[in-house]
């Protein structure tokens, strides 16, 4: 087949050159086979292209809004927006840069009556590279209803809840009622016009802010497919700030004393501020608050209690919200000395040597707690006699405490006496 086509191509080239060469001297008498010929170069070109590159034919992915046209100005459409798929034909560079909107569908309903009825589905693309082969479906459903209109009483909604210290009027609204337009079964559902007013965080007040209307059923339900005229109102509202605000320094309170023998080295809490809210003549002279009491009478250890604020009547805690803080507390033992009284050890003495030697004293320093419960016997004190003569000497001792204890080496020395056994 390609070759086929190749040699018309060049037949058909042959006899433009042909044609075009003897145009300066015949162009009237040729013109028609010169168009001929560059129609069908044109035509070849197409052919031999679409082989090497074929178009991609499916179904396009996206469903496809349809936009219901020309409806009477007597009726009004009833329902959602409906969706149809479209099977198309387009160049696979071309499909890749297809989206929903390069596609207009149109349902016309130029000669509806009221009441429901199927309407046929026009689409059409934006890219005269893209054919609509087919509409899936190709007709929809299409509900219309005589047009009506009444009033309805504009209504103002105050959502959520105002902050704390904060009192609100009366909301006014610069129109009292509005009117509601479209299909006469909507329409009738319409109980108000109605404007939220979002709570949260306000603060000042709100004079003649426009609101844009909503139509709301009696249960607070969107009624869609209802315009209101105006579409939107202006309201007033009053905003008073009656309760202050404070943010004053937090102490944390303890009850009782520590074991004997520790301290509170360390005392911390988190939050070090807080922040309250109420009566300006309350928190005027206010500048700290405490927390609830901790029970310390026998903590020996480092511990960290979540505890709440203690509050005046009439305040409320704002910040931290959860009503609490945390209380970090460091138990340390005293530190101190105590002097014991050691009868020392005698190393190096010989069988036939025998040494007399009184006890030495040693003052040993740490946490009170362990050397109240430290014994002279839990200390070691050695006195090293070997190689000597009997005689009396001064010797220094050679002093051992336990792990976590300190020692101060004797002031003197001790003095021993050897002689024979």
């Amino acid at each position: 087949m390609l070759r086929i086509l190749r040699e018309v191509i060049l037949e058909t080239l042959w006899v433009s050159r042909f044609l075009l060469r003897g145009m300066t001297d015949s162009l009237q008498r040729n013109t028609g086979w010169a168009v001929l010929a560059l129609v069908m170069s044109a035509a070849l070109w197409l052919i031999v292209t679409g082989e090497q590159n074929p178009p991609k034919v499916d179904v396009f992915p996206s469903p496809i809004p349809v936009e219901v046209v020309n409806v009477p100005p007597e009726l009004g459409v009833l329902g959602d927006v409906q969706f149809v798929r479209v099977r198309i034909s387009s160049l696979p560079d071309t499909w890749v840069r297809l989206t929903a909107g390069s596609f207009k569908a149109t349902a016309d309903v130029s000669g509806a009556r009221p009441g429901s009825q199927e309407v046929g589905v026009r689409v059409t693309p934006n890219d005269n590279q893209v054919r609509v082969l087919e509409v899936l479906p190709p007709r929809i459903p299409v509900t219309v209803e005589a047009l009506n209109s009444r009033q309805v009483p504009v209504k103002v909604s105050l959502v959520g809840t105002a902050p704390l210290g904060i009192s609100l009027g009366t909301p006014q609204s610069s129109l009292s009622r509005v009117t509601a337009r479209g299909p006469d079964v909507l329409v009738s559902q319409v109980e108000s016009a109605s404007v939220d007013i979002q709570l949260e965080g306000l603060r000042v007040p709100i004079s003649s802010q426009s609101f844009k209307l909503i139509p709301r059923s009696s249960s607070g339900i969107r009624i869609e497919g209802v315009t209101l005229d105006p579409i939107s109102v202006d309201v007033s509202l009053v905003v008073e700030q009656n309760i202050t605000y404070r943010t004053v320094s937090l102490l944390p309170t303890l009850l009782g004393q520590p074991p004997e023998g520790y301290w509170v080295s360390s005392l911390r809490v988190d939050p070090p501020a807080v922040t309250v809210a109420g009566p300006r003549e309350i928190l005027e002279p206010l500048t700290v608050l405490n927390t609830q009491p901790i029970e310390i009478g026998k903590l020996n250890s480092d511990v960290a209690r979540a505890v709440s604020v203690s509050l005046p009547s009439g305040l409320t805690l704002v910040e931290p919200r959860g009503g609490s803080a945390l209380v970090f507390i460091s138990i340390s033992p005293v530190q101190g000395t105590m002097t014991f009284s050691v009868p020392p050890t005698v190393d190096g003495l010989t069988h036939d040597m025998i040494a007399s030697v009184e006890n030495v004293s040693v003052a040993v320093s740490g946490p009170l707690p362990r050397l109240r419960q430290l014994k002279p016997t839990d200390i070691t004190v050695t006195l090293d006699v070997k190689g000597l003569a009997p005689g009396t000497y001064s010797l220094r001792p050679n002093v051992t405490v336990p792990s976590g204890l300190d020692f101060s080496q004797p002031a003197a020395n001790a003095a021993v006496k050897i002689s024979k056994g």
